[in-house]
């Protein structure tokens, strides 16, 4: 099993809107999931109240100082309350079947968010010991409409890009 001490698994939101220059793209991270596995088949359990801000993304580089300690606990309490409902959907889980690859595994399967689930489909590379990959995913396919603020002015993208980086237990 690969827990959160075991790696990394990071979430970026992305802005868009006439005034998204006010707003910020955002670096969250996910402190509690679990992960099991067999040659065949991976399953995740992720727990989307564990996520905590990490910063602002600006020019691809993450700023942990651009955001106060009220701005993250707002952003926070947004994610947790209003988009994730937490307090009901507690939370997120993976199934997927493993296909080797020259370059990696492809896992195919289903993403379960907000009680919905969907085919999601993410390559996996070995890296130095590490499993690592990335995939974005569409807030909407899950029911999530995109936050917004002001009016819509500034809303978050119907996009989100979700990082991992965790040991890979045959090394």
């Amino acid at each position: 099993m690969l827990t959160g001490v075991d790696g990394t698994i990071e979430v970026f939101t992305f802005r868009e809107g006439v005034l998204s220059g006010f707003g910020h793209d955002l670096s969250l991270r996910l402190e509690r999931f679990e992960i099991t596995h067999t040659e065949s088949t991976v399953e995740g359990r992720f727990w989307p109240e564990s996520l905590v801000v990490q910063g602002a993304v600006e020019d691809r580089r993450l700023r942990p100082d651009a955001l106060n300690p009220a701005q993250k606990a707002e952003i926070l309490d947004n994610v947790r309350r209003r988009i994730l409902h937490t307090d009901v959907h507690r939370e997120a889980r993976l199934f997927a079947r493993v296909s080797p690859l020259p370059d990696g595994h492809k896992l195919a399967g289903t993403f379960e968010l907000l009680g919905s689930a969907r085919p999601i489909e993410l390559m996996v590379h070995a890296r130095d010991g590490r499993l690592v990959g990335d995939v974005e995913l569409r807030p909407s396919d899950w029911g999530i409409k995109p936050y917004r603020a002001f009016l819509g002015a500034i809303r978050l993208a119907d996009r989100v890009r979700v990082r991992f980086d965790l040991r890979d237990e045959r090394s």
